[in-house]
């Protein structure tokens, strides 16, 4: 039980006796509350200054009661930041709450140590968790897009009896956060912990989640706010051979928008280089034209290469995913033809073709071996002395 004694113990006899003149004020003192944590329980409320309810002060305490024990004290007032103790506003609402702490929001006159709010909230979404998730059932799959060199992601939430496409990612973001349950259709609401989902959900949640956040990151830079992001996320290549790492080699779907790819593709990566053929052809009045083959599509980022050729998607080898800028350069150029000019062909020769040789099928004719490099052999010799 806390005492005045107690509170005298911690402001000057001057302080105490201002303090005692503002408690029995009860207009002085508003919005009294009480919140109880672990054994302690802490007062809040706002205390009018001498002036009046123009200038008023945020005040609280913390007393341990079972101990008799005023704990800590804070205040707002310019009197606190240059004090040492109490001011007159933190030991009133002490004073007032001795009184009648049935005055308080929140008090409870059995009250007992609570779990604090937060690991409360979170042991609620645990239990609703343990009732309401469909344990290891809840899948995650990814429709994955291609138009005009640009890469998209939709997803859909599976369950066992339906599955349901994400209408916003930031919202399924938030309640991955807060393990929210969130009903998608008659046949499948769940609470949105990790072990609801599959080992493969867990991973394209995390993906969606991490894909939300930079994307708010990015926009709250930019424009001091948060960025919604609907059912559609625009990707980066580094994001594209992220997600297809994830998937391993499940099937997904593919969907072309632009005529490069087929409408909708249910592929799955095989781990092997394509067979790219590349031809070079000789043009007057000099230098080589390259014809490219079919449309081709890829992502890369560092040794990762993915290409789709034929409705097939590729895995590449770290040596093969070498060529990647190369191949940016040919099939994402919109020149209708690519040409190296004879000035240029001694260093295409020398850095480009024997790269391209190693993993692609070059077709080239016999006459530009005159522009490579030709091998040679340095030899040193030593004058004799003079007195030779």
């Amino acid at each position: 039980m806390i005492t005045e004694d107690e509170i005298a113990r911690h402001c000057s006899a001057r302080t105490l006796q201002r303090a005692r003149a503002i408690a029995a004020r009860d207009q002085d003192i508003l919005t009294r509350q009480c919140r109880y944590a672990g054994g302690e329980v802490t007062l809040s409320a706002f205390v009018a200054s001498s002036a009046g309810w123009s200038d008023r002060y945020r005040t609280s305490a913390t007393l341990d009661e079972a101990a008799g024990a005023v704990i800590d004290y804070s205040c707002t007032c310019p009197a606190f930041r240059g004090a040492d103790g109490m001011c007159k506003h933190a030991a009133a609402l002490a004073l007032a709450y001795l009184a009648r702490p049935d005055g308080f929001l929140g008090w409870r006159p059995d009250a007992a140590p609570q779990t604090s709010p937060a690991l409360a909230a979170y042991l609620d979404r645990a239990r609703r968790a343990s009732h309401e998730a469909l344990r290891d059932a809840v899948d995650v799959e990814l429709i994955l897009g291609y138009a005009y060199e640009s890469w998209t992601a939709r997803f859909r939430v599976v369950g066992p009896r339906g599955g349901y496409a994400l209408r916003s990612l930031a919202e399924f973001a938030t309640a991955l956060r807060t393990g929210e349950t969130v009903a998608y259709g008659q046949k499948l609401a769940f609470a949105h912990a990790p072990e609801a989902f599959t080992a493969h959900g867990r991973a394209l949640a995390g993906f969606i989640a991490r894909a939300v956040a930079a994307r708010n990151r990015l926009v709250a830079r930019r424009a001091g706010r948060e960025g919604g992001t609907d059912r559609e996320l625009f990707l980066t290549e580094a994001e594209v051979v992220e997600l297809i790492d994830l998937e391993g080699g499940r099937t997904f779907t593919l969907e072309g928008g632009d005529g490069v790819l087929r409408r909708t593709n249910q592929v799955s990566a095989i781990d092997e280089d394509p067979a790219l053929t590349l031809r070079l052809c000789a043009l007057d009045p000099g230098g080589y034209t390259i014809m490219r083959d079919e449309p081709l599509v890829f992502a890369a980022a560092g040794e990762r290469l993915y290409v789709v050729q034929d409705d097939l998607l590729y895995r590449c080898t770290p040596a093969f995913a070498r060529c990647a800028d190369f191949l940016r350069a040919v099939y994402q150029s919109s020149d209708e033809r690519l040409f190296v000019a004879a000035a240029d062909l001694p260093l295409f020769c020398a850095e480009v073709l024997p790269l391209l040789e190693e993993h692609l099928d070059v077709r080239a004719p016999a006459d530009i071996d005159r522009y490579r490099p030709v091998p040679c052999t340095c030899l040193l010799y030593t004058s004799p002395s003079p007195r030779d």
